[in-house]
This record gives structure tokens, C-alpha cells and sequence, in this order.
């Protein structure tokens, strides 16, 4: 978990430091949740780290796709939050929208089953259409930073050595 590192903190015990940064980390955190984009801009500017982890686990990238907030998602990476991290668990944020792409899908095949509702079925449609729109933003910012990361360069080489043989 890392610290919410606020700029300007002149004058302030450690004590008071570290409540400011917690509370400023706090504030991120509601702004990546609720899709607070002005807010969330705001904090970065002013250096609160996006990098901080939530109580439960979840980086700043994991909470904007669990809370199906793509702009959120979208803002970080524009602050240079990795979409190529690996979580605690072992998980891309790749892992993170498709394991959340099919839980809501599932719970909505049950509500759907049962309820027949078209609120039920409005409000499935619609974090179904925020999570697909999480992953066309991270496979948009993967499909840019593989080159750099250079897997694109190993499976080019990977490639051309198989043309190689077969020529």
C-alpha cells in the first residue's frame, strides 16, 4: 500500500501529516468510486499518489472496475497507474474486468430468470456496458504500451523465426 504524498504539507507534525494524507488518500479513493472525475483531477494535481491501495485490497485501476467507472479508469492511466500491474492476488486489471464481466452477467441471468424485471434488466445492461467500456480502455492503453514493455518485440522475433523455418 502506498502513501497518498501530498504536496504543501509545510508546518505539520507527522501526526497531522499523515492524518492529511490519509484523508486525502480517502478522497481519491471516493473519486475513483464514484466517477468524480473533477475531483479526482484535482487531487492528482495537488500529489495525492495514484497508486494507494483501498482497505480491501483493490488499487485505484481495481476500484474503478469494480465501480464500473471507466472515465476513472481512463483519468489514472493518464497519471501513469500501470493497466499491466499485477494485483496481490496474481490478477491483471484484465483479469479484474472479465472476472467482473462475468459475475454481473451471472447475477443478472438469475435476477433476469427469476424477476423478469426491465429495471432489473436496464441496470445489468448498464454495468455490463461500463465494464466492457473498463476494457476497451485498458486493451486500448495495453494495445500502446506493449511496444515499450517490448513483448511485441519478442513475438516478432518469435514470428519471424517461425517464417524462417518454414522457408
Amino acid at each position: 500500500s502506498g502513501g497518498a504524498g501530498l504536496s504543501g504539507g509545510a508546518g505539520l507534525s507527522g501526526a497531522e501529516a499523515t492524518v492529511n494524507e490519509g484523508i486525502a488518500a480517502e478522497a481519491l479513493l471516493k473519486a475513483v468510486g464514484y466517477g468524480q472525475l473533477d475531483v479526482l483531477r484535482a487531487l492528482l494535481r495537488r500529489g495525492v499518489s495514484p497508486h494507494i491501495v483501498s482497505a480491501d485490497g483493490l488499487s485505484t485501476l481495481g476500484l474503478a472496475v469494480a465501480c464500473g467507472q471507466h472515465g476513472s479508469l481512463s483519468v489514472l492511466m493518464e497519471h501513469g497507474v500501470d493497466p499491466t500491474a499485477i494485483d496481490r492476488e496474481g490478477q491483471t486489471l484484465v483479469h479484474l474486468v472479465l472476472r467482473r464481466l462475468a459475475a454481473t452477467s451471472a447475477a443478472g441471468d438469475r435476477l433476469y430468470g427469476s424477476a423478469r424485471d426491465t429495471a432489473v434488466s436496464a441496470a445489468v445492461a448498464n454495468e455490463v456496458n461500463a465494464l466492457l467500456g473498463c476494457l476497451q480502455l485498458v486493451l486500448e492503453r495495453l494495445r500502446t504500451t506493449l511496444p515499450r514493455n517490448g513483448l511485441l518485440r519478442v513475438l516478432d522475433t518469435l514470428d519471424a523465426e517461425g517464417k524462417a523455418a518454414l522457408h
